[in-house]
């Protein structure tokens, strides 16, 4: 039997997480982190940001597609630098500063400084694909973070 729902009883976000709990096979976890509160921007800015342990970050994005009509995070220049610097300073490794570039390479959800563009996606493809450009060492690091600062 179908039953009617007047239009001040209907609320979309509710429908949405009903949705996904029908849906999805990992109900567990996307009845603990949609109830949670778990805000999709402020996980893509601790990716942008590569907040360590990443793991938890990457755990709660899995419940978000990597698609999205809009990009929710823009990724700066500073973004990209400071990732740089914190590998120059030994505070992350080559295989980290990889992973980051793989992760935010991929993601339709983020965007890129449109003032400079190109610049950033070549450095994040460089940094994600080692094996294709150079392997990531100091001298690769300063030589691309001199090429994001040149462009200022």
């Amino acid at each position: 039997m179908f039953t009617t729902q007047t239009a001040t009883s209907w609320r979309p976000d509710q429908f949405v997480l009903k949705l996904y709990r029908q849906l999805d096979t990992r109900r567990g976890r996307i009845d603990r982190h949609m109830d949670a509160g778990v805000n999709r921007k402020d996980l893509l800015k601790r990716l942008v940001e590569y907040r360590l342990p990443i793991e938890p970050v990457l755990e709660g994005l899995s419940h978000f597609p990597f698609y999205s009509e809009d990009e929710l995070v823009c990724i700066q220049r500073a973004d990209v630098v400071a990732i740089l610097d914190r590998f120059l300073g030994g505070r992350l490794t080559a295989e980290q500063v990889t992973d980051w570039a793989d992760q935010v390479e991929v993601r339709e959800d983020l965007g890129l400084d449109e003032n400079c563009r190109d610049a950033l996606r070549d450095v994040i493809f460089s940094l994600a694909n080692p094996n294709l450009r150079e392997p990531i060492t100091p001298e690769v690091a300063r030589a691309l973070r001199a090429s994001l600062i040149a462009g200022e």
